[in-house]
């Protein structure tokens, strides 16, 4: 199965793999800053707050379940009670 396009221009797998590279650029660009600047908040200032420590919480829980657990988890939380994809 070959994603089609319009009926004057040519199909393939070229805009699938165009589309999975824009995505990947655009989740590094928004994530890269925002994993910088929350490790350099916790290294300088939120070793003792309570912001701090929730943090580090959703750190470790990112890093310790693997992402089809997380998947798994989000399906069954907003997937599943709607019936299907919106």
């Amino acid at each position: 199965y070959l994603p089609m396009g319009a009926p004057d221009t040519p199909s393939g797998l070229a805009n699938a793999i165009v589309g999975s590279l824009i995505q990947v650029a655009l989740a590094t660009a928004v994530a890269a800053p925002l994993g910088v600047l929350a490790g350099t908040y916790l290294s300088e200032m939120g070793s003792n707050s309570k912001f701090g420590a929730s943090v580090r919480f959703i750190n470790d829980v990112l890093l310790s379940a693997p992402s089809i657990l997380i998947g798994l988890f989000i399906y069954d939380l907003a997937v599943r009670p709607f019936g299907g994809y919106s």
